[in-house]
Formats: structure tokens, C-alpha cells, sequence
């Protein structure tokens, strides 16, 4: 009797970065639509919520961080992970199901949808973020064995990959209104976890340098004292190219998840303007 022959798909790492830069730049208007507003306003907030500056003494041995601005820290990172998180909802949903919101030129939107949202992924970064840091405390560690530090300082990033692309399928079915199923994103991914992770990393190696990139130019900028205004134009063009490229992770995972999982969404726009995707 012959085994029946496992039909699940198989990723390409490749062609899923690919297709999510492009969906992402094709529909760029569509994410800005999405954002415009929330980053102003978080721009706004920022100028306004900036704090005291840090204190450093004399011999620059200790850094004091005044209460003010611990919280304002505090209190911006939340907005900027709920803009965030309301960005990636709507993007999840035009993506899968083909909600562009075209009649909308503002929008605003803030439930229990994408509370859940975010509470998730800063879980999920905080996580990848914890895999990372371990590789420059491999270097440190085992007792000065070259082979057992290189083995530890790729182990903990390449884990962290693994984990995050069998589990983060939980996103987009949030997204859909679905749940934080885990279950069914270790389901879907069965079989295609180093795959997965190989196309996250894909994903994220342009994403950060992007953002390292960005970082930069804008301390250059600020440190010239140009005035509020800029300052604020700085500030709004910065929050709006992180969302822009964080919108490529969004729409990864919605690509991963209209290939293993569908679930009746179609992949409105993940299919591409010439028909179903691959």
C-alpha cells in the first residue's frame, strides 16, 4: 500500500522576501493612509513629552535618568507600539482580506483587537531580542573555547528564528479577529520551520539596517538645533519609515499565512496583481 505523500507547502525563503518588500512598496499608499495620522500625533506627543535630558557627571562614570523622563519613555514606547500595532491590524486585513479602506483618508483606530495585538508582538520582539543578545554573551563565555562560543553565538539568534516563525502566524489570525491561536500557527508551520525562519531573517537583515540607518541621519539632523518645527518634520518622517518598514514584516507573515494556512481569507492582495500567489 502506498503512503500518501505530504501535500503541505513547502516555503522559499527567496521568494517570500521578495514578495513582501514588493507588496509592501506596491501598496505603499495604502500603509501610509493607515499612518499619517497616528505618527503625527505621536510626533506631536514626542516634542511634547520629551522630558528632562539626561544628567551625566563630571567623570561621565553615571548616568542619571530623571523620574519625568522615565515616564515619558515609558509612556511614548506604548504609543508608538499601539500605533504600531494599529497599523499592522489594518495592513494584516487589506493584505487577506482586501480591506484597502480606500473612502478613508484619515484613520484612526485603537480596540481590543489591536491592544491584543500589540501586547503580543512586544512579547515577540522582546523575545527575538533576548535570542540576539545572547550571541555577544556567547563571546564571553565558555571558558574561551572558540568552537563552543561560535556554536552559542549563532544558537541563540538562529533558536529565537525558529521559534518566532512557528509561532508567529498568531498575529495575522488576531488580526482576522481569530485569536491568539499558537496551536494553529505550530500546525501550519510543521515542516517549514527553518524555512520560515530563513525568510524572517530574509525580512528583518534589511529592516534593521534600515532603521540603524535612519537613527543616524536623524541625530545628525537634531543635533544641528533647526527648531521645533523641523524637529517635529524629523520626528513624523522617522516614526513613518519605521512603520513602513515593519509593514514588510506584516505583510511576510500575511504571506506566510495565506500559503499555509488561507483559512477562506484568499490573499486578496497577497496574490498579486495577477491572480493567486504562489
Amino acid at each position: 500500500m502506498t503512503e500518501p505523500s505530504d501535500t503541505r507547502p513547502r516555503l522559499r525563503p527567496l521568494d517570500l522576501a521578495r514578495q513582501a518588500y514588493a507588496l509592501t512598496f506596491r501598496e505603499v499608499e495604502t500603509v501610509l493612509r493607515f499612518c499619517w495620522l497616528g505618527a503625527a500625533l505621536l510626533a506631536l506627543a514626542q516634542g511634547f513629552l520629551a522630558g528632562e535630558p539626561f544628567e551625566i557627571d563630571d567623570d561621565g562614570g553615571t548616568v542619571t535618568i530623571p523620574p519625568g523622563t522615565v515616564l515619558a519613555m515609558a509612556v511614548l514606547a506604548f504609543c508608538a507600539a499601539m500605533l504600531h500595532a494599529m497599523v499592522a491590524v489594518a495592513w494584516h486585513r487589506a493584505i487577506l482580506l482586501g480591506e484597502r479602506l480606500d473612502d478613508r483618508r484619515v484613520y484612526l483606530r485603537f480596540g481590543a483587537r489591536e491592544s491584543l495585538y500589540g501586547v503580543v508582538a512586544v512579547f515577540f520582539f522582546l523575545f527575538l531580542f533576548m535570542g540576539l543578545g545572547m550571541a555577544p554573551l556567547a563571546m564571553g563565555g565558555a571558558g574561551g573555547d572558540a568552537a563552543i562560543q561560535a556554536v552559542a553565538f549563532l544558537g541563540g539568534p538562529a533558536l529565537a528564528a525558529i521559534v518566532l516563525a512557528r509561532s508567529m502566524l498568531v498575529l495575522p489570525a488576531i488580526a482576522l479577529g481569530r485569536g491568539p491561536d499558537l496551536a494553529m500557527s505550530w500546525r501550519a508551520t510543521h515542516g517549514n520551520g527553518l524555512r520560515g525562519a530563513a525568510a524572517l531573517i530574509l525580512v528583518l537583515g534589511p529592516v534593521a539596517l534600515a532603521e540603524v540607518v535612519t537613527i543616524h541621519a536623524v541625530s545628525a539632523v537634531i543635533e544641528r538645533d533647526l527648531g521645533p518645527v523641523a524637529e517635529f518634520a524629523v520626528r513624523f518622517v522617522t516614526m513613518t519609515v519605521t512603520v513602513l518598514t515593519v509593514s514588510v514584516v506584516v505583510a511576510f507573515m500575511s504571506l506566510v499565512y495565506a500559503r499555509l494556512v488561507g483559512d477562506g481569507t484568499g490573499g486578496a492582495m497577497a496574490a498579486g496583481p495577477g491572480g493567486r500567489g504562489r
